[in-house]
């Protein structure tokens, strides 16, 4: 597995009758995307994601845009059952997406998440200078009780188009402290990274190796945490790509007036063997969701730049959302 494409799925990390498609409907841009896709008026533009979401089923497609050449590494896909595994993702299957020309990758599978099994359909296609990855989360009751089918999903999938310019999305939360961070690069509209150098990873380089990051995930819908501790200590175990995990340190805390719950460990990249200090908050954001937060390191570095993980997450301020 190359670096960049694990780069790209840890910060993806810190992320559901027949499908009836209007045969006249107006294909829609997701929130902060150049993606507009033909869904029809169940789902609605989502104000935490870059995509749709049906919330009667939990449906949704989610998107991230990448840089062009992005598109070489993933295409490789099939080489990497073990990155699609480390993500939760069985089953796997390549297949022709009916309908679809030009570049593209398709593959299907299934992922258990807490609300039961989960039919993931993955569209990577490289279309007006980006790469794009277009991911239909469909839960098994919704297909089960006939309001989604595999033909609809993937008439949705073939007619996806690649607009000149991103539809605007609202900031779902605020840092009044960077330190010597600076906004890197987004994934799936309203999730960030920052890093000191603001860099986007080149085609072979994993910027965890290289230097510190931070990632703020906002949840997909609005579910609540629970168990906070719960919820960060499965994260902390779920990063794909790594090995050897090991939490030094846990505790309660309260950030931006939300509940959460901190970990603080390490671990070892799959490949290279390299330690990496990993610094998880998961805060409950009721009404609006959770919020994952994720400081990484080279773990030679961690107990320099662990404070200023530390400055820049205190300062985080969710922004509510008007409903």
């Amino acid at each position: 597995m190359t670096a960049h494409f694990k780069t790209v799925l840890f910060a993806a990390a810190l992320a559901g009758a027949a499908f009836a498609v209007p045969a006249h409907s107006e294909p829609r841009q997701a929130p902060n995307s150049r993606i507009a896709l033909d869904l029809g008026g169940t789902f609605a533009p989502s104000d935490r994601f870059a995509g749709f979401v049906d919330e009667a089923t939990g449906a949704s497609f989610v998107i991230v845009e990448m840089p062009s050449a992005t598109y070489e590494e993933l295409k490789k896909i099939a080489e990497y059952p073990e990155a699609l595994a480390g993500q939760g993702l069985t089953g796997a299957a390549l297949s022709e997406l009916p309908g679809r020309k030009g570049e593209y990758i398709y593959f299907t599978g299934k992922q258990q998440q807490q609300g039961g099994e989960v039919s993931k359909y993955v569209l990577i296609l490289r279309e007006n200078n980006i790469t794009a990855m277009i991911t239909a989360s469909i839960p098994k009751t919704a297909l089960d009780a006939g309001k989604f089918d595999k033909a609809g999903i993937e008439t949705v999938l073939a007619n996806a188009a690649v607009m000149d310019r991103p539809a605007k999305a609202a900031d779902l939360f605020r840092l009044g402290y960077l330190g010597p961070f600076k906004e890197s690069f987004g994934l799936a509209g309203t999730s960030k990274a920052y890093s000191p150098s603001g860099r986007v990873p080149g085609p072979n380089e994993n910027l965890l190796l290289v230097e510190p990051m931070l990632f703020i995930s906002p949840s997909i819908d609005n579910r609540v945490v629970i168990d906070a501790k719960l919820a960060a200590l499965r994260s902390f175990q779920s990063f794909g790509g790594l090995k050897d995990r090991k939490i030094n340190s846990e505790n309660p805390v309260t950030i931006g007036a939300l509940s959460g719950y901190q970990v603080i460990g390490e671990a070892a990249d799959e490949g290279t063997g390299s330690k990496i200090g990993i610094y998880l908050v998961m805060l409950a954001g009721n009404p609006d969701g959770f919020y994952a937060i994720v400081g990484t390191s080279p773990l030679a570095a961690m107990d320099k730049f662990l404070p200023e993980l530390e400055k820049v997450v205190a300062s985080f301020e969710p922004i509510p959302q008007k409903r």
